[in-house]
């Protein structure tokens, strides 16, 4: 579990700062990635700037059932289509996507 939250915190401010620098589009090609936690996270990423691919990725990733990444695939799906998805939610700003 510590191995997991680093690596998510990792995955997470370096996804931040794409997003500061407004290159949230270098993740698009991870969509394809061999690894499912690999696509669901850069899919979760990409919403706001490669949506329709985002959600279909998502969408394969909360149809295969794998655990844990079909849950927050499915919960970051209906985030995202009650627009209540926030990508960065400790920006202050808690801009809404």
């Amino acid at each position: 579990m510590k191995a997991h939250n680093k690596v998510s915190g990792d995955t997470y401010a370096a996804a931040k700062e794409l997003n500061r620098r407004g290159e949230l589009r270098a993740l698009v090609p991870l969509l394809k990635h061999p690894l499912v936690t690999v696509r669901e996270r850069a899919a979760a990423y990409c919403l706001p700037v490669a949506t329709e691919v985002a959600v279909v990725t998502l969408e394969e990733v909360a149809a295969a059932h794998k655990f844990p990444e079909f849950l927050k695939a499915s919960r970051t799906l209906d985030y995202w289509r009650n627009g209540q998805y926030c990508a960065f939610p400790d920006d202050p700003k808690q801009i809404r996507i």
